[in-house]
């Protein structure tokens, strides 16, 4: 989460399965500019999915923007099961994160463009289609924003839509335009994949700016 000020609120907590409503400290969610959440958490259990509908909820009744990563892992709930939860929390969303296959969970009654269309007349502002390798397209009531990859040599991917969905928020917090959360959040995700591990690589802001460079060589943690 970030404050109004910019400054970035990161709590690690172990056992995350046994969250509960009760457990969002009072005011952390009305002083912050976004909250963001992820389909990983609301399906760990019951008392976690209560957590994020509930932090949406206060959230919205506090005027803040909710960020939404459907991030979806076969591994915690099968897709009929996923599904309706990741949609219901998608449709509560302003932006939406997620891959092809991820948006198509959440409506499986057509394809990504589809599902893109559906969270807009929901309320959604943005829907942000991951495309991997291939870069990543924004869709919104202004239209169709569409960005491309970076190539770089992949050490390994872990971690690489984290950091992607961090450069977008970060530059949607900086007020960059879509063309330029998209050039950000490509290059983060480009850069965590040229290093082994997942957060321990994540690239600062000079880093990033440094890589988008022409002609520059990309910084190697």
């Amino acid at each position: 989460m970030a404050n109004p000020h910019g400054r970035a609120s990161l709590t690690a907590r172990r056992n995350l399965s046994t969250a509960a409503p009760d457990d969002i400290p009072p005011d952390w969610i009305e002083d912050v500019e976004v909250v963001h959440v992820t389909g990983i958490t609301a399906l760990l259990s019951d008392g976690a999915r209560d957590c994020v509908l509930a932090a949406i909820s206060r959230a919205q009744a506090a005027g803040v923007r909710v960020s939404f990563d459907v991030n979806y892992r076969s591994t915690l709930a099968p897709p009929d099961l996923a599904g309706p939860l990741l949609r219901r929390i998608a449709e509560a969303a302003d932006l939406v994160f997620g891959g092809v296959e991820e948006l198509r969970l959440s409506f499986p009654e057509g394809d990504a463009v589809d599902a893109a269309e559906r969270l807009l007349r929901s309320g959604c502002s943005e829907v942000v289609l991951k495309k991997g390798a291939f870069g990543a397209a924004v869709y919104s009531s202004a239209g169709f924003v569409d960005s491309p990859g970076f190539t770089v040599d992949v050490v390994d991917t872990v971690g690489a839509g984290d950091a992607f969905v961090a450069g977008y928020l970060s530059g949607l917090l900086d007020e960059l335009d879509v063309p330029g959360r998209l050039h950000r959040a490509n290059a983060c995700g480009a850069m965590l994949c040229m290093t082994p591990g997942d957060w321990e690589s994540s690239p600062t802001l000079s880093d990033v700016e440094r890589f988008c460079q022409p002609g520059i060589d990309p910084v190697l943690r």
